[in-house]
């Protein structure tokens, strides 16, 4: 009989402790981290050994505030860009970007006094990129923003979208302009050749860079109003064509802003359309 009771007490224990085990909490498992093997690859595609340098031909239109006769609104230049030096932030290794003289290119502005560094596939950015105003420069900091990625797909971000927000003062006066900035880099479709000058150039990949902002200003304590109409635009779309082991050949930028009122000192519109070609390198 005791026997039995302790056969019984048995099966009741073995049957209670799989019921409980069967609900019970599962342990959490974390996931593998999913890395994609193509992205450490070390892109090739910008060249970065020290002193080394590329010209730039450039093209500037202005459309808007319109030129007034004899001027056509048509300014042509030439950007020097340098591999300046090495620099360590916080043990990570970049290079300071420098131009010969005040550039007249989007690329070369935006590249100009910042500092690159490339990470496996991609190429990052920390600095400030300058956006006109009129003839003032607001300057839009970026921290390891990607402007080129190897092995991006057609239509994906290249890597996380910047933000920032960047309080102006209008020159000679008390006015200021709080900006709100999102800089976006976009993978465009590849192209299998295109002409620069007299070089065919073959397999390039294609970027778009977009600055969206929308700002405002106070007229009174504590009474703000939207500076801009619309309240949010692409102020800068800036399309680059990259060649591996030669960097960006060509780049298509549209700057253009629209205020919702006069500002004194700054044209109510602007708009103007830069072309900068590759001329020369030192490689």
């Amino acid at each position: 009989m005791k026997s039995k009771n302790l056969l019984v007490v048995v099966i009741l224990f073995a049957i209670f402790a799989c019921s409980k085990n069967d609900n019970a909490t599962p342990t959490p498992v974390t996931p593998p981290l999913v890395v994609d093997t193509a992205d450490l690859i070390v892109t090739t595609f910008l060249p970065t050994t020290n002193s080394i340098w590329w010209k730039y031909n450039t093209t500037t239109t202005v459309i808007t505030p319109a030129p007034v006769a004899p001027a056509t609104g048509i300014t042509n230049g030439l950007d020097q860009l340098n591999v300046d030096s090495d620099l360590i932030i916080a043990t990570i290794p970049y290079k300071l970007m420098k131009t010969t003289t005040t550039p007249t290119g989007f690329y070369s502005t935006m590249l100009n006094n910042n500092k690159l560094r490339v990470d496996g596939s991609s190429i990052k950015m920390t600095g400030n990129v300058l956006f006109n105003l009129g003839t003032n420069s607001i300057p839009l900091s970026v921290n390891n923003f990607t402007i080129f990625k190897e092995n991006a797909i057609f239509g994906s971000n290249l890597g996380v979208p910047q933000t920032g927000t960047q309080n102006f003062t209008i020159p000679n006066s008390t006015q200021v302009i709080k900006v709100n900035y999102t800089l976006t880099s976009v993978a465009d479709n590849d192209i299998a050749s295109l002409l620069v000058g007299t070089t065919n150039y073959t397999n390039l990949k294609v970027v778009k860079i977009y600055v969206q902002i929308d700002a405002s200003t106070e007229i009174a304590p504590g009474v703000s109003v939207q500076a801009l109409n619309p309240t949010s635009q692409p102020v800068i779309i800036s399309t680059q064509y990259w060649v591996k082991n030669v960097g960006v050949v060509k780049a298509e930028t549209r700057v253009e802003y629209h205020l919702a009122g006069a500002t004194a000192g700054v044209p109510q519109d602007g708009l103007q359309n830069v072309v900068e070609t590759i001329n020369s390198k030192s490689f």
